[in-house]
C-alpha cells in the first residue's frame, strides 16, 4: 500500500498525509498556509450550525422579502412572489435565475450538509457521503454567487 500525500494548496509542496488530533493545526513549513485543522466538536458545530441555516431558510422564505408603504396602500413580496413577478413582467431568464440563486441552490446545499452531518453525529456515514463532500467543496466557490451577477451588469 503506498502512502498518501496531499500538495499544499498555496505553494504545491508536497506531504505526507498527517493524523490530525482534536485541537491541532497543520501548517506549511515553506508558505506558513493553514493545511489542516480539527477544532474541538466541530460534527456537533457544523450540525448545529447547518440546522440554523435550515430554520432561517425557511423564515426567509416565509416572511416577506420587500414591503413597499406609499400613501395608504403597502404591498408586500416573498422572495417565491419575486420570482413570478419577473416572469410575469417579461424576464423569465431572469427569473429563472432569481429562483435557482436564492432558493434553489441554497436548499439544495442545507439538504445535502445536512444528508452529510446529521448521520455523523452517530458515528455513521450514509451513502453517496463522500462524494456529495467533494460536491460541497467545489460549491464554496460559488458562495455569494449573485454578487457576481449582479457586478458583471
Amino acid at each position: 500500500m503506498s502512502p498518501r500525500y496531499f500538495a499544499c494548496p498555496d505553494c504545491d509542496a508536497l506531504f505526507g498525509v498527517p493524523v490530525v488530533h482534536e485541537g491541532e493545526r497543520v501548517i506549511c513549513p515553506r508558505c506558513r498556509a493553514r493545511l489542516f485543522s480539527r477544532r474541538p466538536n466541530f460534527v456537533h458545530r457544523g450540525a448545529a450550525l447547518v440546522c440554523a441555516a435550515a430554520c432561517f431558510f425557511i423564515l426567509a422564505n416565509a416572511f416577506p422579502f420587500l414591503t413597499l408603504r406609499a400613501d395608504y396602500r403597502e404591498s408586500s413580496m416573498l422572495l417565491v412572489g419575486g420570482v413570478s413577478g419577473l416572469e410575469k413582467e417579461g424576464f423569465p431568464v431572469l427569473g429563472a435565475l432569481v429562483a435557482v440563486f436564492t432558493l434553489a441552490a441554497p436548499a439544495v446545499l442545507i439538504g445535502a450538509l445536512l444528508y452529510v452531518l446529521a448521520p455523523l453525529l452517530r458515528g455513521r456515514r450514509l451513502p453517496w457521503a463522500l462524494p456529495l463532500c467533494r460536491a460541497i467543496h467545489e460549491a464554496r466557490r460559488w458562495n455569494m454567487v449573485e454578487v457576481f451577477l449582479l457586478e458583471s451588469l
